[in-house]
């Protein structure tokens, strides 16, 4: 049997920053990760085997007991980070430059008068971050999700890590679902995924079949481990 790799791999470089610079907090014990810093369970059992005290994607809601809290690579809303700032917590803040991107083009499709429709998934802590600060909104995961919109208006944006042709088919979906609208779309699907997508697609003509990393690593959908 012959193993072949992609020539595109591993973590993209907003996990690596984020590890990097959690790599020089001086007290972990005092720092509480404020979700998953990464899907991927050797990291995390290795953060917590340092001592990092760490809160459930779904358990958010409760505030850090530390004093410092540690934003993941995903980000949060504006409103989830004033609520902490607020509580007189500290922030270590780890969000992926290119997640930063996706927040403000939501934000300036949402100030444009467009109603934001979202392609990735409902419960993905990353699109939780995206429609946290939004008053308009629905979340696409999928082609059967899409209908018509009673909006003029409809803004269009993506997860960073969402499927190029997902994206795609889903777009061309909501434009001939909605010709009576004005439809802006801006491509938030990051670099670092369109390229690790890309490389898959390189390998499919060389392989017989594709073994998917344990865990939570990245896979076709994702990606990347983010």
């Amino acid at each position: 049997m012959k193993i072949i790799k992609a020539d595109v791999l591993g973590m993209c470089f907003g996990v690596r920053d984020a590890l990097t610079m959690i790599g020089d907090v001086e007290r972990p014990r005092d720092v509480t990760i404020h979700g998953e810093l990464v899907h991927n369970e050797q990291v995390l059992d290795d953060l917590q085997g340092r001592g990092f005290r760490m809160i459930g994607e779904k358990q958010r809601q409760a505030l850090p007991i530390t004093d410092t809290v540690l934003i993941t690579a995903h980000g949060v809303s504006d409103r989830e980070r004033q609520r902490l700032v607020h509580a007189g917590k500290q922030i270590i803040d780890t969000t992926c430059p290119l997640v930063a991107r996706a927040h403000q083009s939501a934000q300036m499709l949402h100030q444009d008068g467009c109603h934001v429709l979202v392609i990735g998934k409902p419960g993905h802590v990353e699109v939780q971050g995206i429609v946290g600060d939004l008053e308009r909104f629905d979340v696409i995961q999928t082609a059967e999700d899409v209908r018509t919109y009673p909006h003029a208006k409809l803004g269009i944006m993506c997860q960073t890590t969402t499927p190029v042709p997902d994206a795609q088919e889903i777009r061309a979906l909501i434009e001939a679902r909605n010709p009576h609208a004005e439809i802006l779309f801006i491509d938030t699907i990051c670099h670092p995924t369109k390229e690790h997508q890309k490389a898959l697609d390189r390998l499919m003509d060389e392989v017989e079949a594709l073994e998917k990393a344990p865990d939570k690593a990245p896979d076709k959908a994702k990606g990347k481990a983010r």
